[in-house]
């Protein structure tokens, strides 16, 4: 799996032109990201996106990892 075709690898280059600390500390974490916890993010943040887009609700999915001790949470609405 090549990580650009990933929503997460999607969210890393975005990460990387908006170069704030803060926003670079969470692209470090979704970098030290195993393939499998990749994969699996992105599926449920496709999931998501998906359904906020059928029902037009909001969706959130939390992601935690425990290594690094870390997480977050996408919120996925068609709202701007």
């Amino acid at each position: 799996m090549e990580l650009t075709s990933t929503t997460v690898g999607r969210i890393i280059t975005a990460v990387e032109n908006h170069p704030e600390p803060g926003v670079i500390d969470f692209g470090f974490m979704l970098l030290a990201l195993s393939g499998k916890a990749t994969k699996d993010a992105s599926m449920g943040i496709d999931r998501d996106a998906k359904l906020a887009r059928e029902d037009e609700q909001t969706h959130d999915i939390y992601l935690r990892f425990d290594s690094p001790n870390s997480g977050f949470t996408v919120h996925c609405s068609i709202r701007s």
